[in-house]
């Protein structure tokens, strides 16, 4: 509307669908009839802004457009989440490494017995390996969340010489970065941002994982904190270290999932051509 590629009064319209109209089953039926993920809430939409705002519904775009910027706004909803999270688990940790600054510590190679240090020391490398997590993910925000509204095969050619400037006005009023050029086939931003997850993963699974070998009976050297849990029902004395435990075990599922996102980077271009479908 701002750029003048359609007609103000239609635009207002579509802006003020009240999209708790939905016929969510209608959308169900159509896009099971068609196939097509997106195609059933397009026709909805258009059903309800009438035929002549209808007509102007997903005017100039194509669905990886829409299904791709709305993956990025939710990870740039994600990103605030685990900066919050992050900026927690510093906090906590650097108030421990300050607590435990003088604790006596076997530290380990090879599972073996080395020489004393202190917790503080042990929780002082997490803290700088956390650390660099976040700098890593500040330092990627804004290539991540980039958005793409380009149409079909990301020429802008629906929308001809205004395409670009479109573009940008949206990916302004959506708080994204505007790509260089359209990323249809070319999720790279997305999976070298999981990528970096799964490696805070591999952290998080690592911490776990000593600790967890820590709180054994032959060690001893940490405990799972007690909050009233029991620990077995026919045996009252053990304080298994489950929480330990369950953070070692939830890499495993993030490492499978990053590796199949790496495969699709290869099979995006088959499934999406050499532009876009």
């Amino acid at each position: 509307m701002r750029k003048g590629v359609i007609p103000a009064s239609v635009a207002d319209t579509i802006v003020n669908l009240a999209f708790g109209d939905l016929d969510i089953d209608r959308i169900a039926q159509i896009s099971h009839e068609k196939q097509h993920s997106l195609l059933g809430l397009i026709q909805e939409m258009q059903h309800i802004a009438g035929p002549e705002a209808g007509e102007y519904v997903h005017f100039g775009a194509t669905t990886q457009d829409i299904v791709d910027t709305g993956l990025v706004l939710q990870v740039a909803d994600h990103y605030e989440r685990y900066e919050a999270l992050l900026t927690t688990l510093r906090k906590q940790l650097a108030t421990l490494t300050k607590t435990y600054a003088q604790t006596p510590y076997m530290a380990r190679s090879h599972n073996v017995h080395a020489v004393p240090i202190t917790f503080g020391f042990v929780l002082a490398r997490y803290l700088d390996e956390i650390q660099r997590h976040v700098d890593r993910l500040t330092q990627m925000k804004a290539d991540t969340l980039t958005g793409v509204f380009a149409g079909a095969v990301g020429s802008h050619s629906a929308l001809g010489m205004a395409g670009i400037a479109v573009e940008e006005a949206l990916m302004a009023e959506l708080h994204l970065q505007t790509e260089t050029v359209a990323w249809h086939n070319a999720p790279d931003r997305l999976v070298a941002y999981t990528s970096e997850l799964a490696m805070l993963g591999a952290t998080l699974a690592k911490i776990g994982r000593q600790f967890y070998n820590e709180a054994s009976t032959e060690n001893q050297q940490l405990a799972d904190p007690f909050v009233g849990q029991v620990g077995s029902s026919t045996m009252p004395h053990k304080r298994n270290p489950e929480n330990f435990e369950a953070i070692a075990a939830l890499a495993e599922p993030i490492f499978a999932a990053q590796t199949q996102l790496m495969h699709a980077l290869l099979s995006v271009m088959q499934l999406r051509g050499s532009n876009c479908g």
